[in-house]
């Protein structure tokens, strides 16, 4: 729990009573490998932080899956959309390898908000992660598959090192054949 109480005080000054809440609110959970967190059409009722591990992000479009995101140690998984408006799900969370993860219901996160200093790191961070969304959208429509892999390559080093080449080739969106080509033309 130290690392996500360390991660919320590098942005807001924590003081006993706020952090006391953190820390009876979020629960520290062991999630297996392949667990599905949530489902398609169902309502995604938590938000979770991931102390060590890594959660994908799926859809099925046309029967087949195709991974939208990874998050890793130190970030924040949820289904955004399903999350915050509390509607079902248009994406699956399935745990990509085994992880330990501090995780909050909506609910109580919703009683969390009313403590300041916990409502300031929720608004920084979410400024923060509009920020990128919006950087990304604006470049990647325009990347080429070399281009595509080399942003990854230099912006999220840490992702490429533990995902297969297949999900790493449905995550930007090209066929594994063509993802060999460009890492082999970059190497």
């Amino acid at each position: 729990m130290n690392k996500l109480t360390d991660t919320i005080r590098n942005i807001a000054s924590l003081d006993d009573t706020t952090e006391s809440a953190i820390l009876a609110k979020f629960k520290v959970e062991e999630l297996k490998k392949g667990q599905l967190l949530l489902k398609e059409s169902r309502i995604c009722n938590k938000l979770w932080f991931i102390i060590s591990g890594t959660i994908r992000q799926y859809m099925i479009i046309d029967g087949v899956e195709v991974t939208k995101w990874f998050y890793i140690d130190n970030q924040w998984a949820t289904s955004h959309y399903s999350y915050f408006e509390q509607e079902p799900a248009f994406d699956y969370l399935e745990v990509y390898e085994d992880s330990v993860v501090c995780s909050i219901t909506y609910d109580d996160e919703k009683e969390l908000l009313n403590y300041l200093p916990y409502s300031k790191y929720h608004v920084v961070l979410l400024r923060h992660y509009l920020a990128s969304l919006n950087y990304f959208m604006r470049n990647y429509k325009q990347m080429t598959a070399a281009d595509k892999y080399r942003f990854f390559l230099e912006n999220y080093p840490e992702v490429l090192h533990r995902i297969k080449l297949k999900d790493l080739a449905s995550l930007i969106g090209i066929s594994q054949e063509t993802l060999s080509r460009v890492r082999a033309k970059l190497q």
